[in-house]
């Protein structure tokens, strides 16, 4: 896990509830299994990979628009 996290990746702990906290507090984010109602931990899970993938689709989209504007430029200034 600390591999992981080293090297950026995406690292989704869920744990039990009898695990004790030292071991999984320092990973973010991090997910206790609800023994009651083991749906709510899979609609939180849902939810932040949902968020994720917004984020990163924002990112490209941030990216592709740079890059269009500084070809704009790039040819705005070979045609002078």
């Amino acid at each position: 896990m600390n591999t992981a996290v080293t090297w950026g990746k995406l690292l989704i702990p869920i744990v039990g509830p009898r695990v004790p906290p030292q071991y999984y507090a320092a990973f973010q984010p991090h997910f206790v299994v609800n023994a009651i109602d083991p749906s709510e931990t899979e609609r939180q899970i849902v939810q932040f990979l949902a968020g994720k993938q917004q984020t990163e689709a924002v990112k490209v989209g941030l990216l592709l628009g740079t890059v269009a504007v500084a070809l704009l430029l790039l040819l705005a200034s070979e045609s002078k």
